[in-house]
């Protein structure tokens, strides 16, 4: 490590101290900022035309995610809103299981294979 400090990590024994008073253990936790951060996050998107009219969008990273509609403009604004439908329902899940057992919330780069 490069010795630098990381804004968004507080270690858990300075939090326990802040909440109860006592000691806790020296590991580090990621902590939320207060002032929160939009991510943008960038998806593939194959939309399909109809020969009887309108079009279907598909989420190639998040099977079963699709919407349709008469142009392909209305169809990219449903598949947008199914994305964001199942992000919410991700997230409420890490939450869950964040809050159910001790752990810690890492992000790492993976390249593209593409």
């Amino acid at each position: 490590m490069s010795g630098k400090i990381d804004p968004w990590r507080v270690p858990t024994k300075q939090k326990n101290q802040q909440k109860t008073g006592g000691t806790g253990s020296s590991d580090h936790k990621l902590c939320q900022s207060p002032h929160p951060r939009t991510m943008i996050m960038h998806y593939t998107i194959i939309t399909e035309a109809h020969e009887k009219g309108g079009f279907t969008a598909r989420c190639v990273e998040i099977p079963g995610a699709s919407g349709y509609g008469n142009t392909q403009g209305e169809a990219l604004a449903r598949i947008r809103e199914a994305i964001e439908v199942v992000r919410e329902a991700q997230n409420a899940e890490l939450h869950k299981t964040i809050a159910a057992v001790h752990s810690e919330i890492i992000k790492i780069e993976v390249a593209d294979s593409a």
